[in-house]
């Protein structure tokens, strides 16, 4: 890495990572629904390096909708005239679930995307001690 590099992934003035909480509304026992704020954390930038990186294996995923639910009605118009009878057809908009995935199995997922990508200008080894970093260096304000 060059030091350029490495003076454009420092943050200017990091911040500490804002976690709230939003009352999910719907289910009993007063449980949350976890949302983080990451902007200018110390690790944001190279976040969003490692998020572009494992991005062209999501992407290209069969299941994969480029838009939001917007995208998958559009994707309906363009499926065949005769969906058969028994068919189940669902959306699910999700974005970013983080904190619901293993840390163990996902690091592990991640790096079987890394390794297939096309473009391995970034080693792979490389975005994965930043995924890591990422995962083990944040600092959380809530």
């Amino acid at each position: 890495m060059t030091t350029g590099m490495k003076k454009d992934l420092l943050p200017v003035n990091p911040m500490a990572v804002n976690l709230k909480g939003n009352p999910k509304l719907h289910k009993t026992g007063n449980s949350y629904r976890t949302l983080i704020d990451g902007k200018d954390c110390a690790t944001e930038r190279i976040t969003q390096i490692a998020e572009e990186e494992r991005n062209a294996f999501v992407t290209g995923t069969p299941s994969y909708i480029k838009e939001d639910t917007t995208g998958f009605i559009n994707s309906l118009r363009e499926m065949p005239s005769s969906v058969p009878k028994d068919a189940i057809l669902f959306c699910l908009d999700i974005v970013k679930l983080y904190p619901s995935i293993p840390k163990k199995e996902g690091l592990k997922s991640c790096e079987h995307a890394l390794d297939i990508r096309s473009d391995q200008t970034i080693s792979t080894e490389f975005v994965m001690k930043m995924i890591q970093t990422v995962i083990e260096g944040n600092n959380l304000h809530f």
